[in-house]
């Protein structure tokens, strides 16, 4: 007793095809992956560095650090002092203001980069489904072509007996 398995078969190639069709996207979505990851670990860290955001913060401590030094030497009688103060102060105040603005840029660019890498990430995935389906279903076609040609072929070749 001899069971047909031949639905058997025709899945395990079925499954070997489409495994094939997917896992052949698998290095370039690796390499698209990574560069994201690496471009998303350093996103925050180019944009300050665009932007100069240790420079304008260390600006804006030095100005603070004067500010202190000038406040301990504040004295009525010495009006360069007094003027000196306020001129710092001021200073102060706008180091700080450019500051939270930079501050709030780079944190704002990075989440706009962000959601852009995010949506370019959702992009590839898709792209690389279609091309697996489109190759998957390429593959299945050249099987049908193949098949037919070989139904075709088959009662030519076959070598015939002598009656």
């Amino acid at each position: 007793m001899k069971i047909n398995c031949s639905w058997h078969k025709s899945f395990f190639k079925f499954l070997k095809q489409f495994m094939i069709a997917f896992f052949w996207q698998i290095p370039w979505l690796f390499i698209i992956g990574g560069s994201v990851f690496y471009a998303r670990l350093h996103l925050n860290d180019w944009l300050s560095t665009y932007f100069e955001l240790s420079l304008h913060r260390q600006t804006a401590q030095n100005l603070q650090n004067r500010l202190n030094a000038l406040q301990n030497n504040l004295s009525v009688l010495n009006w360069h002092s007094i003027s000196d103060y306020v001129t710092t102060l001021s200073s102060v105040a706008f180091a700080d203001a450019k500051l939270s603005v930079i501050h709030q840029t780079v944190t704002l660019l990075t989440g706009f980069f962000d959601m852009i890498l995010y949506l370019f990430t959702i992009w590839i995935c898709f792209h690389a489904f279609w091309r697996a389906c489109t190759r998957f279903n390429q593959e299945k076609t050249e099987q049908h072509i193949a098949d037919a040609v070989a139904e075709k072929l088959r009662p030519l070749l076959t070598p015939k007996e002598p009656n």
